[in-house]
């Protein structure tokens, strides 16, 4: 795979809703995070911009959910 194929692939795959075979969370520094099922791909960046990193993720599922808790942005639920 060229770098030029690699980036393609990953902003596509960081530019797909969640929901059906990708799965995906933003992090607490504003990075967009999508899974897909169906490759195993996991791919961290923002759409359109820039790609980090993407790569086959080992341990599936498990593995992504322990990702998103140590990653996801957390919601703000004080009033102060």
């Amino acid at each position: 795979m060229t770098e030029e194929q690699y980036q393609a692939k990953a902003l596509d795959l960081l530019q797909q809703e969640v929901g059906g075979d990708v799965d995906g969370f933003e992090t607490e520094q504003g990075d967009i995070v999508r899974w897909s099922r169906v490759t195993n791909d996991y791919a961290v960046g923002k759409p359109g911009e820039m790609v980090r990193s993407m790569y086959p993720l080992r341990g599936g599922e498990e593995r992504f959910n322990k990702l998103r808790e140590r990653d996801e942005k957390k919601e703000d639920n004080s009033n102060g």
